[in-house]
């Protein structure tokens, strides 16, 4: 899994062009020129195209091991999610030869050659989730079967290689961390305005929200110590209920909208806000989303404490929900 800093339409498309010039001219350096790569198109009834494509890739093997021939059945799709969550799907398997193919694509798809080799077994699904209109999320799972025996190492050597496809291109296409912070909160204010989870955060938090809101109603009998804030428009409080726990209230004013702001908050591991947090005594942070609730997300960070104490780690459960009396507020808890 890896972040892409692209659309995940036009990485769909760069996994869909097997025999790219690219990908020709890397195949030939890593595997040879007489390891080639092949490609056709699938038909629909009437002999047009459709989304789905029959390719074959030669991988050689050290001496004395015979090279490998993998022949996938390869489709595409649109993709929906539950939560908002949308995307392509990438998904392929093993070809059985009863793929209406188009015979002109390719003249050289015959695994014909001086070598006998071993004909391997693969499947996969590739999901490209849209996050932001120029980012998305690559999630690979994909089984291989060289069929008989293989060292160890070799097996290693080229599950590193697959794998490191999605760190491939997230370097390729890595672009400045502001701008993609700002497209990341942009998009998941498109996903407020659809109404993601506001209706169900209501119903599904309900209970807790008004848990934390008595908790800190409880509070207000013991005495608010006042800190300097940082400008005009900042007011900062705190106060210690034991000896070992303090709450903490801050109010400012910031020149953006109340989405906007939402955003900024939800995007915890943004490039901005580790820069800022590791800057601090922040040591390690993540964030861990629900794939099903857009409006919750489990916060995970360690902060060092001091030479002769040792670290501390929260683990939060973020919720945000628009406030019944006042919309167009929103709630973080």
């Amino acid at each position: 899994m890896g972040r892409v800093d692209i659309k995940a339409s036009h990485l769909l498309a760069w996994l869909w062009l097997f025999k790219s010039r690219e990908r020709i001219g890397r195949q030939v350096s890593g595997e040879g020129p007489n390891y080639p790569l092949h490609e056709r198109t699938v038909q629909d009834a009437t002999g047009g195209p459709t989304r789905s494509a029959v390719n074959s890739a030669h991988i050689h093997m050290p001496y004395p091991l015979e090279t490998r021939v993998f022949k996938n059945w390869c489709v595409w799709d649109r993709w929906e999610g539950k939560g908002g969550r949308r995307g392509w799907v990438y998904a392929f398997c093993e070809a059985d030869g009863s793929e209406p193919v188009d015979d002109a694509a390719s003249d050289d798809f015959s695994t014909d050659h001086a070598f006998q080799p071993v004909i391997g077994l693969t499947r996969g699904v590739y999901l490209l989730e849209e996050l932001a209109e120029n980012v998305c999320e690559w999630t690979m799972v994909q089984e291989v079967d060289a069929r008989g025996s293989l060292p160890k190492f070799i097996l290693e050597m080229r599950t590193k290689e697959l794998l490191g496809v999605v760190n491939e291109c997230h370097l390729r296409w890595i672009r400045e961390g502001t701008v993609v912070d700002r497209e990341m909160r942009e998009g998941y204010k498109e996903r407020i305005k659809r109404g993601l989870g506001v209706n169900g955060s209501k119903i599904r938090h309900t209970g807790l929200v008004k848990q934390l809101t008595q908790y800190m109603g409880s509070q207000e009998r013991l005495k608010w110590i006042s800190i300097r804030g940082s400008g005009a428009g900042t007011d900062m409080q705190v106060m210690f209920p034991t000896a070992m726990t303090a709450v903490g209230r801050a109010t400012a004013v910031v020149d953006c909208s109340a989405v906007t702001m939402l955003a900024w908050g939800r995007h915890w591991c943004s490039c901005e806000n580790n820069r800022v947090a590791f800057e601090g005594v922040c040591k390690a942070r993540m964030c861990i989303e629900d794939e099903e609730c857009p409006y919750t997300a489990i916060n995970i960070s360690v902060f060092r404490i001091g030479r002769f104490f040792q670290d501390r780690e929260f683990v939060l459960e973020s919720i945000w929900q628009e406030c019944e009396s006042t919309p167009g507020r929103y709630m973080i808890r």
